[in-house]
């Protein structure tokens, strides 16, 4: 079936904003919204792999992830590769050299 969340990349549902719109409420003083989607979400990570995990470690990491991602559409398995090599380019290329071997075997 079709993804139950938003965003997606299959038509799912959409945000609705009119009808799922935040309720009102009282402050005092300045309020804003916080857009988080500058935020640093790869530094924790990073760490974790290059100080954390041993080789070893490693590749079973990027053999876990890239067997769970190998019967994704290809557009999903390109922007996997893209995330993860924002933590590591040894991270992304593992797991991009792993899908090849998935799709050379399938």
């Amino acid at each position: 079936g079709a993804p139950n969340y938003f965003p997606n990349s299959f038509s799912g549902p959409m945000d609705d904003v009119a009808k799922y719109s935040p309720s009102q409420f009282t402050v005092s003083g300045d309020c804003a919204r916080y857009n988080s989607a500058d935020d640093d979400n790869f530094t924790q990570v990073t760490t974790f792999w290059t100080k954390v995990l041993n080789d070893e470690e490693r590749m079973r990491l990027v053999k876990n992830i890239a067997g769970h991602v190998k019967d994704a559409k290809d557009f999903i398995q390109k922007r996997c590769v893209q995330q993860f090599t924002k933590v590591h380019p040894d991270f992304g290329n593992g797991i991009a050299r792993e899908l090849q071997k998935h799709q050379v075997s399938g």
